[in-house]
């Protein structure tokens, strides 16, 4: 097991080199990271040719992505000196010419490829240049040589290719109540004996390859059976096997492999959750529907799993930027297949892009391929209604998939869309135009699915209710609003039930979408700026004209090779989703949100890049490709130490108010249905800022966290008191909310508070009414405690 776990570390080693590189910034270490990218390329160079090249000088900023690209493939064109191989053997590579592909077993379960080792690290040195101090390329095979015990790497290949694969060893140890035996390998290329005169037998016959395995004999006897006498190759298609050859880092998983062989074992799994997940449906306080629910997805996943056939991973290392591509194919004939065919209707380019202009922390734009939408809307149709048993009738039933298939014939070649979050009610903002042939069609749809969700909402046992109203035309557009509504279950807890009377409610603010038909296009506007966001949309589309695109969404577009022939192309900026999130955290009616959004809301940092994300389905296959820019990285390092020091000031330094924690009696006083010290529910801000002061911190008009006392308090429809939170009562563990917890010195009259066991409050209050994993309800003194360790680490409170 230990040789199976050197082997993993090895991998991971190699792994962490391409994809994980570290955060921390160093002008030292963007020196010396750049120049070992650099000295390991020409060293690889010097080692084949023979031949002596002069170093140039040393920079910080080394090469282009141009020049990098035609380092690489000099060094893929050009031959290694190796071992002698016998005829036979190069007689059976001649086939496809890729010894390493060969020599995977038939029934491989999963590999990852490392081709050209050196030309790889050298690369993914350049890229981490800035990011990481360290060149971890040296670091990986500083590994490699511990776990051979071989530090030099003396009769390693350096510059050929590896392989760790992992199998299954032969024999009848398979089956529905057994687990087949796996083992890990590596395939290492070497120049000749003297590896083997360090490792004895572990040179393939006939191969310029080694194996390692940590294994008993007997099994490594059976995988080197399995190498010589089958070919992994002779499984995959032409372009698959080019691409594992040619990408400088390939990963593949056999799903249908594993499936045929952990298949059994992973189903009978599937049905005792089903089993156990029915159980718990018919328990009072439990929501069948949601019960219901998880059963049919469990299905969805076994109907679907056995349709797989394999998962591929790519990646590619350059100066600027770092290119992953994982696709995702179905088994040949399968009805999955079947779903993952492009639409022949659809045209090259995205014509929207150019809406998504204003900065956002993600834009979308995609294309409509009609028949994958059809098709996966009636299937999550008839999930949906498995898992509503009898609730919905025939016709509504028949009702939901003939609307939905009316959307289909009426959608429009390409729909946009940009998110962020925002500093107020609803906490994000949502823009969306897509394309519609017959607006006034589309309109009657909107209203037809509202209706058919309220009598979802209804069969599903939830007390909630869509509807539309007009709103103010504009321009001679006619804006129509959408309202929701909704009631907490009786199951939920007063927290709960508090959070969405504040959201949704009939005073809730939380739901605010406007929607609209200008020219050809169906608008959508949500959140806090809803009204504006829908002027400036229905604008756009009475111009006439779509400007060309700017910003990250070109940006994106620019990263993707081929972006106009996928399916979708978006762009995600990290650093305005982190920054949004303390925004958003700030306007939500819950506990600790103001202190966390204070915390994030810091987080505002000039940003020049995005991370770039495009996927297509073809063939039965889906691609999803990511490119993660150089830049893009440094700035996601550079707002995690901002995080991380927010955190400790925030931690550590105490903040004040006009009552003192070590007050009296009186003002440190939890009275149960009344309020806290002299702060009573039902009183208004301003009467609350009288008696406590200014919150130490800035609050939204919410919640206002006073960080000395170990309290924040909730303001229902941002005037009146209605809830108050002590210490730490949902239980999170950061340093901020942990300095809160150990502020809150207010107790019971019967010293029950911060530090109290769960004794102590039963002796004091008796049984709770309810008790839900860590915490304590006494629903009819409006308290509940939260428990770790059998100590209280928060309290609720409301009337």
């Amino acid at each position: 097991m230990s040789g199976h776990k050197s082997l993993i570390i090895v991998l991971l080693a190699l792994l962490l080199a391409v994809v994980m590189p570290q955060s921390s910034v160093r002008a030292t270490g963007q020196v010396a990271g750049e120049g070992v990218g650099r000295d390991i390329l020409r060293m690889a160079r010097e080692k084949k040719t023979g031949r002596k090249e002069t170093p140039p000088a040393k920079t910080v900023r080394e090469t282009t992505a141009a020049a990098t690209t035609k380092a690489v493939e000099d060094e893929t064109a050009k031959t290694t000196t190796v071992a002698p191989t016998p005829p036979a053997a190069a007689q059976t590579l001649a086939v496809s010419g890729d010894e390493l592909l060969n020599l995977l077993p038939v029934d491989c379960l999963a590999c990852v490829r490392i081709n050209n080792l050196d030309t790889t690290l050298g690369a993914v040195d350049q890229y981490i240049t800035g990011i990481s101090p360290f060149p971890v390329g040296l670091l990986a095979k500083a590994q490699l040589g511990g776990m051979l015990g071989n530090p030099t790497l003396e009769g390693v290949n350096s510059q050929g290719d590896f392989a760790v694969f992992a199998t299954v060893l032969p024999g009848d140890n398979a089956g529905a109540d057994m687990m087949p035996e796996v083992t890990v390998g590596m395939l290492i290329p070497v120049t000749g004996p003297e590896f083997s005169q360090r490792i004895p037998n572990s040179q393939l016959p006939g191969t310029n390859h080694a194996l390692i395995i940590p294994a008993s004999p007997e099994s490594t006897d059976a995988v080197r059976k399995q190498l010589l006498t089958s070919s992994f190759a002779a499984g995959l298609s032409a372009a698959t096997a080019r691409q594992s050859k040619t990408t400088p880092v390939w990963g593949y998983v056999n799903i249908a492999k594993a499936v045929e062989l952990f298949g059994p074992m992973a189903f009978d799994q599937l049905d005792q959750a089903k089993e156990m997940m029915a159980q718990a449906g018919a328990q009072p306080g439990v929501s069948e529907a949601n019960t219901k629910m998880a059963v049919a997805y469990l299905d969805f996943i076994k109907q679907y799993a056995v349709q797989l056939d394999s998962l591929s991973l790519n990646i590619t290392p350059e100066p600027d930027t770092l290119g992953l591509s994982l696709k995702l194919a179905a088994r040949p004939n399968s009805e999955l297949a079947g779903l993952l065919v492009k639409d022949p209707s659809m045209r090259p380019g995205y014509r929207l892009a150019g809406l998504l202009n204003s900065p956002a922390a993600v834009n979308f734009v995609a294309k409509t391929n009609k028949p994958l939408f059809t098709k996966l809307n009636t299937a999550m149709i008839d999930l949906f209604t498995q898992s509503m048993g009898d609730t919905l009738t025939p016709a509504q039933i028949r009702n939901w998939k003939t609307m939905m298939a009316d959307i289909a014939d009426n959608m429009g070649q390409e729909v946009a869309i940009a998110f962020s979050f925002a500093q107020a009610m609803p906490p994000f903002t949502i823009k969306e135009v897509i394309y519609a042939p017959d607006p006034k069609a589309a309109l009657d749809q909107v209203n037809a699915g509202l209706q058919l969700a309220n009598e979802m909402y209804k069969a599903m046992g939830l007390d909630a209710t869509l509807a539309t109203e007009p709103d103010q035309p504009y321009k001679g557009v006619q804006i129509h609003a959408i309202r929701f509504n909704m009631k907490a279950p009786p199951e939920a807890s007063e927290e709960e039930k508090l959070m969405i009377e504040s959201m949704f409610g009939s005073a809730g603010s939380a739901f605010n979408f406007k929607f609209a038909a200008a020219g050809s296009f169906m608008l959508v506007a949500g959140g806090p700026d809803a009204d504006k966001d829908m002027r400036q949309l229905i604008d756009q589309a009475l111009s006439g004209r779509v400007p060309s695109p700017t910003g990250d969404i070109r940006a994106a577009m620019a990263a993707i090779p081929n972006a106009a022939s996928t399916d979708f192309v978006a762009s995600v900026n990290v650093i305005r989703l982190l920054s949004g999130m303390g925004a958003m955290m700030s306007a939500m009616p819950i506990p600790g949100g103001q202190m966390m959004g204070r915390m994030f809301s810091q987080l505002d940092m000039p940003t020049e890049s995005c991370i770039a994300i495009a996927g297509k389905v073809d063939n039965g296959a889906a691609t999803l490709q990511i490119a993660l820019p150089k830049q893009h990285l440094l700035e996601i390092a550079a707002i995690g130490a901002k995080l991380q020091e927010t955190m400790t000031i925030q931690g550590g330094q105490p903040q004040t108010s006009s009552v003192s924690a070590e007050g009296s009696s009186d003002d440190l006083l939890i009275r149960p249905g009344i309020g806290v010290g002299g702060v009573e529910f039902g009183m208004t801000v301003d009467q609350m800022k009288d008696i406590l002061g200014k919150p130490d911190v800035a609050a939204t008009g919410i919640s206002y966290m006073y960080k000395s006392l170990g309290i924040e308090i909730v303001a229902k429809d941002r005037q009146i008191i209605s809830a108050i939170s002590c210490g730490n009562p949902n239980n999170v563990d950061t340093a901020v909310v942990k300095a809160l917890e150990k502020a809150c010195k207010f107790k019971t009259a019967e010293g029950v508070g911060i530090g109290s066991t769960e004794a102590r409050i039963t002796d004091a209050f008796g049984p709770p009414t309810r008790r839900s994993g860590n915490r304590l309800l006494y629903k009819e003194k409006g308290m509940a405690f939260t428990l770790a360790d059998d100590k209280v680490i928060g309290i609720w409170l409301q009337k």
